[in-house]
């Protein structure tokens, strides 16, 4: 019996510390609204108390209604983002906003770049969708704004409901 106590007690002295939690998420809010004649805005607010530097890429997508996953995206490349050129850091409580035109970015049917990114009129098959953005961080996490229920025409041309 005492040999079968210490071949249990052995495993559980080398067994290896507990892995440390992965580090929370920062606490970003993503906002995007149409102001009445305007252009959609684009709104990411820190939440927290200290400030947050976000890195990885920001995006528009364009969904059908009934569905969960984009059937279009156009990747977003400006300083008030988190995109390939670069993190985009905001103050503890603070946001930034910026006015973006879907119809003057590039989109494709997926984000893999191997899809062609194509005006908006072109690439888009005209119907209504919803239009979301989607921030995209390295290491999966990751946030996504309200929807907005837009139309497409057949030139491009947007509705927003």
């Amino acid at each position: 019996m005492p040999m079968l106590t210490a071949l249990l007690v052995i495993p559980l002295l080398h067994a290896s510390p507990p892995q440390s939690p992965l580090p929370p998420s920062p606490r970003v809010i993503v906002t995007l609204t149409v102001p009445r004649g305007g252009p959609p805005q684009i709104v990411i607010e820190n939440a927290a108390g200290t400030p947050v530097v976000l890195s990885g890429v920001t995006y528009l997508s364009l969904s059908l209604p009934d569905e969960f996953a984009p059937r279009y995206w156009a990747r977003l490349d400006n300083d008030a983002t988190p995109s390939r050129h670069g993190a985009v850091t905001i103050p503890a409580r603070g946001k930034t906003t910026v006015s973006v035109n879907p119809s003057d970015l590039l989109w494709a049917t997926d984000r893999s770049g191997t899809s062609p990114e194509q005006p908006l009129g072109r690439a888009v098959v005209p119907g209504t969708y919803t239009l979301q953005v989607q921030v995209e961080a390295p290491g999966g996490a990751g946030w996504r704004s309200n929807d907005v229920r837009v139309t497409v025409g057949r030139s491009g041309s947007l509705r927003y409901k």
